[in-house]
């Protein structure tokens, strides 16, 4: 299983680290993987202590993600 390996998977991570108020980067030796975190606003560096020796953090401001819209028929209905 691969983890953090499409722009969808980023777009979750980012929209839970805004619910939650994190700042999140990147560590990964996978230059794949760190171009498309780049890609989607993370910071993204190869180990632990470059990104802890970087000063900024050279992430984009987050674009507001949606959530999904809810659907009439995803309601729990009261039984009575």
């Amino acid at each position: 299983m691969r983890f953090l390996t499409r722009e969808l998977d980023f777009g979750l991570l980012r929209r839970e680290a805004e619910r939650r108020q994190l700042e999140i980067a990147i560590v990964s030796a996978d230059p794949e993987r760190r171009h498309v975190a780049s890609g989607c606003g993370f910071p993204a560096f190869t180990s632990a202590e470059d990104a802890q020796e970087s000063t900024v953090w050279k992430s984009r401001p987050p674009e507001q993600v949606e959530p999904p819209p809810h659907y009439w028929w995803e309601d729990n209905p009261v039984l009575q």
